[in-house]
């Protein structure tokens, strides 16, 4: 059997939580879940897709932390969440609910998101640091 495959369907995380938590952890989260989540599925092409979307979402939050305001990357994060909710999210939400419904192991939340807490801390610090040196 596959790494990601039991006798009950394949073992996913929930893709609409994904979604939900990219609003605090960046689409960089939801994007690297969706393509855990498109590999345990078997879809290559989708997994690729979910891929590419993370490095993206990496390079625009980090270009975000860097270059804007903490106001700003607060409203910037949430209207990168949405848009990739709606352009990414809502495929692999609408998959599983019609294709596989229930019948699927639920995966654990509690290493993606540690990691996705630990990411945030050093993000928060980061852009404190960025701040602080700016304003010297």
């Amino acid at each position: 059997m596959a790494e990601h495959m039991r006798e009950h369907g394949p073992m996913l995380w929930y893709p609409d939580a994904a979604s939900r938590w990219s609003l605090i952890f960046t689409p960089a989260f939801g994007a690297w879940i969706h393509a855990k989540n498109w590999i345990a599925l078997g879809n290559e092409v989708e997994a690729k897709r979910a891929i590419a979307c993370f490095y993206f979402s990496l390079a625009l939050v980090l270009w975000v932390l860097i270059f804007l305001p903490i106001d700003l990357v607060i409203a910037s994060v949430l209207l990168m969440a949405g848009i990739w909710h709606f352009e990414f999210a809502k495929s692999q939400i609408a998959y599983v609910n019609k294709e596989i419904g229930e019948h699927y192991e639920k995966r654990s939340w509690r290493r993606p998101l540690s990691v996705a807490i630990g990411c945030f801390i050093l993000f928060v610090i980061f852009k404190f640091i960025l701040a602080s040196v700016a304003c010297r």
